[in-house]
């Protein structure tokens, strides 16, 4: 009896140290904690900056778990003659591939992204394109016509079909130059579009299912993305307002959007920023090229945000700036 309650002993033992280590990075919505070894962010990168890019354009991978000191791999390469700004990708990340459509100038082409080639294909037929999203393997994207806005399936050659009617009417038809909306997939498999100020919940046959008006405060305020909260289902974004630049957390499950502030004072351009979020420790990752005032800095700047009870306030953990530009951060 006495081996056995030992044996007994020494093996609850084991499982609570197991657990300590797995819980040392778990998330704080009573979702089954996980070890934190998922630092692998992927991007695009191009070397110089706005003014004077050196005209390659590469596939990169984060290896280091500190972003305080990245390693930067690159997987692969190709020449373009592009002045990008950043935007959300659309990412499988099963296949490590990366969907990048330059929405800055006109959302016409797409870069494709592997471990082995980056191809540059023009999306047709000829439109304007952008907020491109990828679930159940298919990638999605808006399409920005005179006759509204519509969600289109992308093939692999860039092929784009429409998804159902309009979702909503395009204010931005004339627009030639920057981002006209952002997506992402939410929880249960649809699709989230931010335009404006208009919040679309839209399913991937086109039908929209729900959409909000986002009137959150009584000044003019500028959304520049969104990015899935994975403990709630809200979204975080980067607002600017009257000079001030923050991330904030929505929360539109009642039907209006309940915005609360998660850090505030933090120097980002709005004009070239995208969030990427990691749900192992909580943590959002703020990419950002230029500044809003001067673009005095031209080069990417990455801050990592500790968010551990969401719509709670967090806090700047770290930031790097990279002498290369950076583009289109995902986890």
């Amino acid at each position: 009896m006495k081996t056995k309650t030992f044996k007994i002993l020494k093996r609850n033992s084991f499982i609570l140290i197991l657990a300590l280590i797995f819980n040392s990075c778990s998330d704080d919505s009573g979702n089954t904690p996980q070890p934190c070894l998922d630092y692998n962010f992927y991007g695009l990168q191009i070397g110089g900056n706005w003014s004077s890019p050196t005209g390659q354009i590469d596939f990169i991978k984060n290896t280091t778990a500190n972003l305080a000191n990245p390693g930067i791999q690159v997987l692969s390469s190709a020449l373009t003659s592009d002045n990008l700004y950043s935007n959300r990708p659309a990412f499988d990340r099963t296949n490590e591939t990366l969907y990048f459509i330059d929405e800055f100038n006109g959302g016409q082409k797409m870069y494709v992204a592997t471990p082995s080639v980056i191809d540059e294909i023009n999306i047709s037929p000829s439109a304007s394109y952008g907020a491109p999203v990828y679930v159940g393997n298919q990638l999605y994207a808006l399409e920005f016509d005179a006759s509204g806005i519509y969600l289109c399936t992308i093939s692999a050659t860039g092929t784009a079909v429409r998804q159902g009617a309009s979702i909503g009417p395009n204010e931005f038809y004339n627009d030639t130059v920057g981002n006209k909306a952002y997506g992402v997939a939410s929880l249960s498999g649809s699709l989230l579009f931010l335009v404006d100020h208009q919040l679309y919940n839209v399913s991937t046959s086109g039908a929209v299912l729900s959409s909000i008006f986002a009137n959150t405060s009584a000044g003019y305020a500028m959304y520049s993305d969104i990015e899935i909260d994975p403990e709630t289902g809200g979204l975080f974004l980067p607002k600017s307002e009257n000079g001030q630049r923050s991330i904030v957390h929505w929360d539109f499950t009642s039907g209006s959007v309940v915005e609360s502030t998660i850090v505030s004072n933090i120097d980002f351009n709005p004009e070239s920023v995208n969030l990427a979020y990691n749900n192992c420790g909580d943590r959002l990752l703020v990419l950002s090229n230029g500044t809003y005032i001067n673009n005095a800095q031209e080069n990417s700047t990455v801050w990592e945000l500790e968010i551990p009870n969401s719509p709670n306030s967090g806090s700047i953990l770290n930031s790097y700036s990279f002498s290369d530009m950076l583009l289109g951060l995902v986890y």
